[in-house]
């Protein structure tokens, strides 16, 4: 299966706005936020880690 097909046989969601993301929620504080960026600075590390130097990503682990 190619790649573009993959993508199209993903589940969908079960409502409309289930693919929008909502900033600002009564849920949304510091920690949560902080938590978030944790998340995405180790997952471009990890990256790094898998596939090599990349100039484009040490500032945005960071």
């Amino acid at each position: 299966m190619e790649e573009a097909e993959d993508r199209l046989s993903l589940p969908r969601p079960r409502w409309a706005g289930a693919g929008i993301a909502v900033w600002g929620g009564a849920g949304e504080d510091d920690p949560v936020l902080a938590g978030g960026c944790l998340r995405a600075a180790e997952t471009a590390a990890r990256h790094r880690i898998a596939h090599g130097p990349d100039d484009s990503l040490p500032l945005p682990i960071l």
